[in-house]
């Protein structure tokens, strides 16, 4: 392709546009019907400049086209995330505040395995979480999400904060560090009505046995925890 593109049948512009002019002005010379040489290259300068503002107007549209092919596509994403066990549940603190009975839950982690069809999305998140509650009194949620995919050195961090009544429908965005710097993967988690697949207890037993915190595993049945989906961006 030439400088000046295509067009939409493509036809090269330059390679059609100007031989054609140059065979219009030819047939119009010998012709005879314009013998004023002032108003020939009138008309030459004006169709010049129509040919101009053509070719002008394809390069934009090639640049235009240029930069969508150079944008990254957005990757999707879905599978689920089914909690494995308690991470030091003898840590977790509880304080009411004021005559409201307003109640402050500090340090409730969690352990999930999050299986997606996309490999980054695929691994071992932490949840750290509070919770203010009850909903009546503008309870909410507030804390760290740490997913450590199983493929390369590195994590997908989120800082999440939704209200307690959104418990069942929660956006946010992985951040991405290490090697996954750069990256962000948006995720929305929602109820699993399936029925989850089951943690692998022997893997969650050695995950617990190598790990510097106490986790508590799951008792063994169905699992429980969310449907996730999103999108990758990098």
């Amino acid at each position: 392709m030439d400088a000046l593109g295509e067009d939409a049948n493509g036809s090269v512009l330059v390679n059609y546009a100007i031989p054609s002019f140059l065979s219009a002005l030819s047939l119009l010379l010998l012709l005879g019907i314009n013998n004023n040489r002032e108003n020939d290259m009138k008309s030459i300068h004006k169709f010049g400049k129509s040919v101009s503002i053509i070719s002008a107007a394809t390069l934009v549209s090639m640049a235009s086209m240029s930069a969508m092919a150079d944008k990254p596509q957005p990757h999707y994403y879905s599978g689920t995330a089914t909690l494995c066990a308690l991470v030091n549940p003898s840590n977790v603190t509880a304080e009411t505040k004021g005559n409201n009975g307003v109640t402050y839950t500090y340090n409730q982690v969690l352990l999930f395995r999050i299986v997606t069809d996309s490999p980054l999305v695929t691994g071992w998140e932490v949840l750290t979480s509070n919770t203010k509650s009850p909903e009546g009194r503008g309870g909410y949620n507030w804390g760290e999400a740490v997913l450590t995919p199983d493929l390369g050195a590195g994590e997908l961090v989120d800082e999440f904060k939704f209200p307690v009544k959104q418990a069942d429908s929660i956006r946010g965005t992985y951040i991405g560090t290490g090697d996954f710097e750069g990256i962000a993967v948006d995720y929305a988690l929602g109820p699993f009505t399936g029925g989850l697949p089951a943690c692998d207890a022997e893997e969650v037993a050695a995950l617990c046995e190598n790990a510097t915190y106490v986790c508590a595993p799951m008792p063994p049945g169905p699992g429980i925890g969310y449907y996730i989906s999103g999108v990758i961006l990098d």
